[in-house]
């Protein structure tokens, strides 16, 4: 069991950011940078392969970046380590430039540490936590008549969790 928990845990990101982000048609797009933990050529490779045959799907570039552009309107993009997500290609440009020039992720809060060893743990900020809690805790017949759903919890500043593979 131990074995078959280190070879998922070897797919799964290190760190991942999603951010719903506006657009200019006064809609949203969503943005993922995942940090993989390994087997990063070989992702890249299997994408890149699969997609060949994919008649929609083309390869632009920006930068010294190549932009794997998906039929269905979104976006890849390999930027060392980290895989780049997009939902509109069309936006990707934009991202590409903005995290190229962020530079180092922020040290890890000591306030954010949660304790134990997880394999995937997280910090949700404000509202979006609270939210996910309420869906979570709140069973849906107790969800507002007019199809609502409940009111946040009441006091949630942020949301930390912690999520153990077996």
């Amino acid at each position: 069991a131990q074995q078959a928990r280190q070879g998922v845990s070897q797919w799964l990101p290190r760190e991942a950011t999603v951010s719903v982000e506006p657009d200019h048609q006064g809609g949203t797009h969503v943005v993922v940078a995942a940090n993989l933990r390994g087997f990063v050529r070989p992702i890249r490779l299997a994408i890149t392969q699969s997609m060949k045959g994919d008649p929609k799907a083309r390869t632009t570039r920006h930068g010294d970046h190549e932009i794997l552009n998906l039929g269905g309107g979104g976006a890849i993009c390999f930027m060392g380590g980290t895989l780049v997500v997009g939902s509109q290609a069309a936006a990707m440009p934009a991202v590409l430039d903005r995290l190229s020039t962020s530079g180092a992720p922020p040290r890890r809060s000591s306030e954010r540490a949660l304790p134990g060893d997880w394999d995937v743990n997280g910090w949700l900020e404000g509202d979006l936590g609270a939210k996910l809690l309420t869906h979570l805790l709140v069973p849906e017949d107790d969800a507002s008549s007019d199809g609502e759903s409940a009111p946040p919890v009441e006091g949630i500043r942020d949301v930390r969790f912690g999520i153990d593979l077996e």
